[in-house]
């Protein structure tokens, strides 16, 4: 009876109809994706609000910049150059903890055969202290011819399957890995950044699947390596990377159901001690000849991350904070925040 008075009084019946009208309209936007870019926008608004945050101590940079330009001219530069930068970081003094190349070094060098050389030999005698990158590429792999051997090498690093993982987990068809002997003398991690429908990087792919295995992320990986774990440490839920047996405890990282994370942004690179290759290679040329390596110390059981940040080079990202921010950054913001939990 209170139902039909209900239905009865045209005023209650005709709110309780704009109510369900409104309500469709919600699930209809929620289901399209409008409201997520409203979301993003209001994340955006309270990261700059919060304004930035310090960094973890651990995480240190050497930047292929513009003063190095200046110095070794165009990219791309000999990989002679690469191998002195990590001759200068492999003596105990100075060895970071792990070290993330940023670079894909997937082809030979036509001119400089001596260089590829160079490169490997150095990464060898890094005490498996490095962190190659590598791309997954998704379309019809058909008439992609697969490197078995470098693939090989590549299934060293698959997380070992667990009763649980993200239902919706991101998968490649294709793979493109560093030469056959660098993929040998190094680990292997993925460097795939997704992108939100506006152009901005909010998230960080941390997990990846590929040929029936799932393969972390260079900054995942390069957690693995601070942490001392190895991948058979790791256990996968649908939400979750759950690490064990760390040297800090048990680590938990949330994850979406497409294996990312969202990021709480740090701020500027300018908050992070950083070096030019140039600067690190006259240290180390200087030590050689006696000098203080006040700057080489600096590095010692850090994570140290290598990559580009010289305008104009490098795939860029637009973040809630820089309109140009490169992919060293990003590491470093994904880096932190799991650090941070």
């Amino acid at each position: 009876q209170v139902l039909l008075r209900t239905f009865r009084d045209r005023r209650t019946y005709a709110e309780l109809l704009v109510g369900l009208v409104l309500l469709w309209l919600m699930l209809g936007l929620a289901f399209t994706g409008l409201l997520d870019n409203f979301e993003n926008l209001f994340l955006d608004m309270r990261f700059k609000l919060r304004g930035q945050r310090p960094f973890p101590n651990v995480i240190n940079l050497i930047a292929e910049d513009e003063i190095s330009l200046d110095v070794f001219g165009r990219w791309p530069w000999s990989r002679n150059i690469h191998a002195e930068v990590l001759d200068a970081l492999r003596h105990k003094s100075f060895q970071p903890a792990v070290v993330g190349y940023d670079f894909l070094f997937e082809n030979k060098s036509e001119n400089n055969p001596e260089g590829d050389k160079a490169l490997v030999f150095r990464t060898q005698h890094m005490d498996d202290k490095i962190v190659m990158a590598y791309f997954f590429e998704k379309g019809p792999g058909s008439s992609f011819e697969r490197d078995e051997l470098k693939e090989n090498y590549l299934e060293k690093f698959a997380i070992p399957h667990s009763d649980s993982v993200p239902e919706q987990l991101d998968a490649a068809d294709k793979v493109s890995l560093p030469f056959t002997e660098l993929s040998a003398a190094s680990q292997l991690a993925f460097v795939n950044t997704p992108v939100d429908d506006d152009g901005r990087t909010r998230r960080a792919q941390l997990l990846m699947r590929y040929r029936d295995k799932i393969y972390p992320s260079m900054d995942l990986l390069l957690i693995f390596s601070y942490l001392d774990v190895k991948p058979q440490d790791v256990r996968l839920e649908k939400r979750a990377i759950v690490i064990e047996k760390t040297r800090i405890g048990k680590l938990v990282i949330p994850i979406g159901a497409k294996g990312n994370m969202l990021i709480n942004y740090y701020g500027s690179l300018d908050q992070i001690s950083g070096y030019s290759v140039i600067e690190v290679l006259k240290e180390s040329r200087g030590w050689m000849k006696g000098q203080e390596p006040r700057l080489l110390r600096s590095f010692k059981d850090k994570i140290v991350l290598v990559g580009v940040t010289a305008l104009g080079l490098g795939d860029r990202r637009v973040t809630p904070f820089q309109r140009y921010e490169s992919g060293l950054s990003l590491h470093a913001q994904v880096i932190a925040n799991i650090l941070d939990q």
